[in-house]
């Protein structure tokens, strides 16, 4: 039974770095697609030509108008950031429901086998869990300020050190009986 357990567990961590990635991936492309929409906002009403007055000291003959607030928040712009944020919120709560099954399998094979090298293994990887999960809660507490793209690599990180310990599990399980 260990080893079906610990081959899902492989599994398991191979969804977490593709799936990791998945999100890392779309939440970047919509803050850069949302960053070019911000950007071409500010070109098209960057600059305004006015028509030489009648010599002024302060005239000149080009002036900088900022966009309206209004022209930037009826953007889409604001459509692109949402989009974000809510890559970021979908892309967090996957990978905790991931390190969730991921740390029932950290458990289970600290229950299981019963060789030092798993028990120390299993230790770790629940420590680590359990670090990752409470870190979690960051990107979900303001999706907006810290994005999937810039945390999503931890995630990536955790799921090959999952994995590492999951193929080492399955070497123990095939090895000892369980």
């Amino acid at each position: 039974m260990m080893r079906v357990i610990s081959i899902i567990a492989i599994v398991f961590s191979l969804v977490l770095i593709i799936g990791s990635a998945i999100f890392i991936m779309s939440v970047s492309s919509y803050r850069s697609m949302a960053s070019l929409e911000l950007i071409s906002s500010y070109s098209d009403n960057s600059y305004s030509s006015n028509s030489y007055s009648s010599g002024g000291y302060g005239d000149s003959l080009n002036t900088y108008s900022s966009p309206r607030t209004s022209d930037v928040e009826n953007s889409s712009y604001d459509l692109y950031r949402g989009k974000a944020a809510d890559g970021t919120m979908a892309g967090t709560l996957f990978c905790m429901v991931m390190l969730a099954i991921i740390d029932v399998f950290f458990l289970l094979s600290l229950l299981k086998i019963k060789t030092k090298t798993m028990k120390i293994l299993s230790i770790i990887g629940m420590a680590l869990t359990t670090l990752l999960v409470f870190f979690s809660f960051v990107p979900i507490s303001s999706p907006s300020a810290c994005s999937f793209d810039e945390v999503g690599a931890l995630y990536v990180l955790f799921g090959v050190i999952s994995l590492t310990f999951s193929i080492i599990g399955t070497i123990h399980a095939f090895r000892v009986k369980a």
